[in-house]
């Protein structure tokens, strides 16, 4: 199927066929238009183009229509289109401001002139089976959730668009067969008044009844055999709906399973690097290269949480815990993680943080990875002895501003527009010398947006340096205490007779952090199943347990909800799934907390002395 696209042309009735001029130019193509709603004119850009796009392989035979499409950016907009033009489907989103996808589309179906036309939504949000089935019983023919495949759309959309050309060639042969119908009307009338005129009258009537009989014939025919066509078509693509939904689940059940597997060695490795950092009898140069070998985990663990990160935002899975959030503050905690990195590049750090209002309602660990990222980037993009500025202002707008300018390689203006791709690093030479996925920059814009915030980048060309900068909503009024009384520090002085029962099954995971914790002054007792941590339990009183999830004989979840029937326990999960759905699991079987692997011991300590307090 052709589909051709304009954005303006002689109109004609709906399935007219203009005969060609004398003059040996083709005749014109009948137009058909499709109306296309949503709020982003991004996306109904990328709608124009998706369907805009004939066969790419091969050939394309030669149009017999014309496709128009008409735009609309909200409901009341969409209706009163509808009421004007007539149009062969709708392409409908979901989520839209005022009036949402599914108003709308009830408002159609009241109206006599738009009541059979066909509704596809168009949704990247509202994508469980609750919404589904409300869009099928608001008269919608299809549900189709974004990313799409454009073939698919394609289809969908060519099919309806077929259904209403030959609708209107029915209407317009029915047109035909009324007008017949009447110019026979009026030969009988004359008939009655020319006797001699009678027979052959008759015998035209009768010839034309024989032809609209067999027309009729045909057209039932080819009804029957469309409806057919119609009907296969909707079989395969229900088909290659669900397999694509099976296929998309499998990858994210592989990416999480993968992710496990990656994470689950890297512990042990940070545990050691840990214990041999605070042992005094190590050199200090050996301690730089162990030092190296933390630094690397960490970017290794960084890397797989930037491919899970990119797959959470796609399927609109990424969820924001948002508390009131001091800009500055966490400014100087994103330096003090990059500090060595600058020092070791002999780097010049400005910072200049003038916003009187530095307040904004966010999450705190995803606004830091937004700042880390940047700076992450200043700092391997700068060569040595360069400057970096972190600057803070408060726009005429009240929007709360944040920029990280380098004196770096800078961005050629061609790159500009794909820096926040993600996989794209612009020149592969770039790739080559510096590394990394080139994840970091998506995700920092995707996670701003989901701020209500925007995030862009500056450059005045190679070795330019370049400059980024965030904008994100002031908190206008304080609520609730002040975040740094709400961080309030608990007691993080364990007593020394502290238990810690450790349930994993890895050797080398329990045996290294077993060591650090008893330097620590705690008392370890070790566990690798579930069944030996419940008989530990029953003689032996601890004062926290912190359990792997995935253990030989069942889980962690097991282990702490049989923990609690025989006291009351608290309880560290520690795993290498660390999706929002794992945390959550985590939580409501009894654990006051959830880490995810590579686990850094620092960060283990401080939630074990917050969760063991002493006793009076």
């Amino acid at each position: 199927m052709n589909i051709s696209a304009t954005n303006g042309s002689k109109t004609f009735a709906p399935g007219e066929r203009p005969a060609n001029g004398s003059n040996g130019k083709a005749r014109e193509l009948p137009v058909v238009k499709l109306l296309i709603v949503d709020d982003r004119p991004e996306n109904l850009l990328a709608l124009e183009a998706t369907l805009s796009n004939g066969n790419p392989g091969g050939k394309s035979p030669a149009p017999e229509y014309k496709l128009e499409f008409v735009r609309a950016s909200n409901g009341p907009e969409a209706l009163r289109k509808i009421l004007q033009e007539e149009f062969a489907a709708i392409l409908l989103d979901v989520q839209m401001p005022g009036m949402d996808g599914y108003e709308m589309a009830e408002l159609i179906r009241k109206r006599s002139q738009s009541q059979h036309t066909p509704i596809i939504f168009l949704t990247a949000v509202s994508t469980s089976d609750v919404n589904v089935f409300h869009g099928y019983s608001l008269g919608a023919v299809d549900y189709l959730t974004k990313p799409f495949d454009p073939w698919i759309l394609r289809a969908k959309v060519g099919v309806f668009i077929e259904l209403y050309r030959k609708q209107a060639e029915i209407q317009r042969l029915a047109d035909e067969l009324r007008e017949q119908a009447r110019l026979l009307r009026n030969s009988n009338e004359e008939l009655g008044k020319s006797n001699k005129m009678l027979g052959g009258l008759y015998r035209e009537l009768e010839a034309k009844s024989e032809e609209l009989r067999q027309l009729n014939e045909d057209l039932e025919h080819r009804v029957r055999q469309r409806t057919n066509e119609l009907e296969t078509a909707n079989q395969q693509l229900w088909q290659a709906k669900e397999a694509a939904e099976l296929a998309n689940s499998t990858k994210d059940q592989f990416l999480a399973v993968l992710s496990h597997e990656l994470r689950t060695p890297l512990t042990p490795v940070l545990a050691i690097v840990q214990m041999i950092n605070e042992d005094a009898s190590v050199p200090n140069e050996l301690k730089s290269w162990i030092d190296t070998i933390g630094r690397n985990v960490q970017l290794e663990a960084r890397l797989i949480d930037d491919l899970l990160d990119l797959t959470r935002i796609a399927n609109g899975k990424l969820e924001l815990h948002l508390v009131p959030v001091d800009i500055h503050k966490l400014i100087h905690e994103t330096v003090a993680i990059c500090e060595e990195e600058i020092r070791a590049k002999k780097l010049n750090l400005v910072l200049r943080l003038s916003a009187e209002r530095g307040m904004v309602r966010a999450d705190p660990a995803r606004l830091q990875q937004v700042l880390w990222n940047l700076l992450k980037n200043a700092v391997k993009f700068t060569g040595e002895s360069g400057t970096i500025t972190i600057a803070t202002s408060n726009t005429d707008g009240g929007a709360l501003r944040c920029q990280v300018t380098d004196t770096g390689i800078g961005i050629p203006p061609e790159h500009l527009k794909r820096v926040f791709n993600a996989f794209d690093q612009g020149d592969k030479a770039i790739t080559r010398r510096f590394g990394g996925l080139g994840l970091g920059l998506a995700i920092s814009k995707a996670l701003a947006e989901q701020h209500h915030g925007s995030i862009w980048a500056e450059s005045a060309g190679t070795e330019q340096g370049a400059t980024f900068t965030i904008e994100l909503p002031v908190l206008n009024e304080a609520t609730g205490t002040k975040p740094e009384e709400r961080r309030a520090k608990r007691s993080s002085t364990p007593q020394n007779n502290s238990r810690i029962l450790l349930v994993e099954d890895n050797d080398d995971t329990s045996t290294a952090m077993q060591v650090l914790f008893e330097r620590k002054g705690f008392t370890v007792i070790v566990a690798h199943s579930v069944q030996s941590a419940l008989e530990i339990a029953k003689t032996y009183a601890c004062d926290l347990v912190i359990s792997d999830i995935g253990l030989p004989d069942g889980d962690g979840f097991d282990v702490i909800r049989k923990l609690n029937e025989i006291r009351p326990t608290r309880g560290i999960a520690i795993s290498g799934f660390g999706m929002e759905e794992d945390v959550r699991r985590s939580l409501a079987a009894g654990f006051d907390a959830h880490l995810v692997k590579p686990i850094r011991f620092d960060e283990l300590n401080d939630v074990v002395n917050r969760l063991i307090v002493p006793s009076a």
